[in-house]
């Protein structure tokens, strides 16, 4: 079973910026998170986010976004980007736009 999240910025709860799914727990997919935006900087723009976040003494939270749902990431990362979340997936980077 999968577990669907979000992740956020704790100055701003309500603004999405990542939309994922994990078969791990939600803490050890934060952490994996944490450790790829340190280790591969500057990487993706999520991790880059992260990065700018830790340097600024901030750590990004994790959001359950389950809810029973079972559908695909993609129709969450479409459905959030929609509603006018901020994402940085790679699909959806920024502004909900398909990337390049």
């Amino acid at each position: 079973m999968f577990n669907h999240y979000a992740l956020i910025d704790p100055r701003s709860p309500e603004d999405y910026r990542y939309v994922g799914r994990t078969r791990h727990t939600l803490k050890r997919r934060l952490s994996m998170h944490l450790n790829t935006a340190k280790t591969h900087y500057p990487g993706s723009p999520v991790h880059q986010w992260i990065v700018d976040l830790l340097l600024l003494g901030i750590k990004p939270e994790i959001v359950n976004l389950s809810f029973g749902f079972e559908g695909d990431e993609e129709f969450l990362i479409k459905h959030f980007a929609r509603e006018g979340h901020c994402l940085l997936n790679v699909v959806h980077n920024y502004n909900g736009k398909k990337g390049e």
